[in-house]
């Protein structure tokens, strides 16, 4: 059993600092344990509380009635160290560390940081964090962060550098119909690394593709072995924020990462089979479409839209990205025509017009453009029903004497069957647009379905995209591990001396050295 089984899956939790007070970090964190679903024992630890929120409380570690298979810290720095050593007297082997105020501030910051690491060691504690934002487990509705998280179990796993990709993005991905399978956020990675989190991701059976917030990593050799390890068969997505100065500052200062050149890190994902993306949303929806849709067999894209501009717009985007869009045969062409009014076109894109039947948009024309084996995925955009309803409803409102929005649904049909019920049959990856809001319930539906719902059909068409970067990554060469010589000392009196003398590159003569020693 790897170090994070127990803190991913504990039976029972400690949170040191919760009180009864609704506004403190160390409540918010306990009301998300609480609230969220968590059905294992809670024991908040607090020196002035004794009932907290209904929970017995107790004043000290040493005062409970077990040992906690994990214990959450919220508590300024300073106390930390002989809080963790209490724990660890009472047999307790995990922790979580929410406080900030470590390495990140400086050498006073570092110098507490190791008491906490020398503590831990002494008792056998693994720990995650200190200056990060905990984790969630929904497959046990386990949420240890400051947000309230209640959306099902899903299937992308999250290894996140920074807390704010997990807390306060929650609701942009809940609106989006992103969900998690686990997400961890490591902070200062004092004991468990990022890497530790990806290879644990890996081997986790409900997580179906990893994305990782990076700003910088500290064991490149091991990060490069764990991720080649993963990537041939389960898809690994980055975001990379060191490579700027800019960048590496804030890094260093939010978690004390140590980012290297963008250079760098773009032949080290290259190399280990990572996706990289360069944005937040890419992150998590390019990461949306890997965990939820079937594997690319080919690079053939169908266009299925209720306007001729989004089509085009998808297609020119999709072949920009490496698909093509192949007209359709005039077998194919000839089924599609009694769906479509006669002036639409048929071809490869198909542009049904305006039409309220979403069936023909979402069910038949793609069922049929899959049966005919012509496409390898699916791209549609278009779909909607109460979104759209919301936007006329002011014009006829009067007209038909209606009372509220909802009204007009009558006249519409009710089947909200979506491409969810065909994208894993035929095992056809489907991605859709629409320029209506996610509240819409069709595109509910579809959320709910698994099918990913973008708004704006060049993102979507990119999005689909990243399942062409993973069908070349799986098709390449397998990764060798390379044996490398043991450093020569006289290779490390060169690079010990330009850091002394803090160079940013060798010169000339140095630089010839260095490449004789190693041939």
């Amino acid at each position: 059993m790897g170090p994070l089984e127990k803190l991913i899956n504990p039976s029972s939790i400690a949170i040191v600092g919760a009180s009864n007070n609704p506004l403190k970090m160390a409540t918010m964190h306990l009301l998300s344990i609480m609230k969220d679903g968590y059905t294992g024992k809670i024991f908040p630890v607090h020196p002035k509380e004794d009932v907290v929120f209904g929970l017995k409380a107790y004043k000290s570690p040493l005062d409970l009635p077990q040992a906690p298979d994990c214990a959450i810290f919220v508590i300024p720095s300073v106390g930390i160290p002989a809080t963790l050593d209490a724990f660890g007297t009472i047999g307790t082997k995990r922790a979580i560390i929410i406080s900030a105020g470590f390495k990140e501030v400086g050498e006073e910051g570092r110098k507490l940081e190791e008491e906490v690491k020398a503590i831990a060691a002494k008792h056998g504690i693994r720990f995650l964090g200190p200056n990060c934002m905990g984790l969630i487990n929904s497959e046990i509705a386990l949420n240890t962060t400051v947000m309230a998280y209640t959306a099902k179990p899903g299937a992308l796993g999250l290894a996140s550098q920074s807390g704010t990709y997990i807390t306060q993005s929650i609701m942009y991905l809940q609106h989006h119909g992103v969900r998690f399978s686990k997400a961890l956020s490591v902070g200062n990675e004092a004991d468990i690394s990022i890497i530790d989190v990806l290879e644990y991701l890996g081997n986790d059976e409900q997580t179906k593709a990893i994305s990782l917030y990076i700003e910088g990593i500290r064991d490149v050799p091991r990060f490069l072995e764990v991720a080649s390890n993963i990537t041939p068969k389960k898809p690994v997505i980055a975001q990379y924020v060191g490579g700027s100065s800019a960048g590496a500052r804030a890094g260093s200062s939010h978690t004390g990462a140590m980012a290297g050149p963008d250079y760098l890190y773009e032949g080290l994902f290259k190399q280990a089979g990572i996706i990289r993306v360069y944005s937040v949303e890419e992150l998590y929806m390019h990461g949306h479409v890997l965990a939820t849709q079937p594997r690319l067999k080919g690079n053939r894209v169908g266009i299925i839209t209720n306007s001729g501009g989004p089509g085009t717009s998808m297609a020119n985007t999709c072949e920009k990205e490496g698909f093509t869009v192949p007209p359709f045969s005039q077998m194919l062409q000839e089924k599609i025509k009694p769906l479509i009014p006669p002036h639409a076109p048929a071809g490869n894109p198909v542009d049904i017009t305006f039409n309220l039947d979403l069936d023909v948009l979402t069910i038949k024309i793609p069922e049929l453009a899959i049966q005919s084996g012509e496409v390898d995925a699916l791209c549609i955009h278009g779909a909607f029903r109460k979104g759209f309803v919301e936007c006329i409803f002011p014009h006829i409102q009067q007209v038909l004497n209606l009372q509220k929005p909802e009204d007009i649904l009558g006249f519409l049909p009710t089947d909200l069957d979506t491409p969810g019920t065909i994208a894993y049959k035929y095992g056809i990856p489907i991605v859709m647009s629409s320029f209506f809001d996610y509240q819409d319930d069709f595109t509910q539906s579809m959320l709910e379905k698994g099918i990913p719902v973008f708004d704006s059909p060049e993102k979507a068409a990119k999005a689909l995209a990243v399942l062409l970067r993973y069908k070349e990554v799986t098709e390449r060469l397998p990764y060798e591990k390379v044996s490398l010589p043991k450093a020569s000392p006289e290779a490390a009196a060169i690079i010990e001396k330009a850091i002394k003398n803090k160079q940013k590159a060798l010169d000339e003569h140095a630089a010839k050295t260095l490449l004789a020693i190693y041939g």
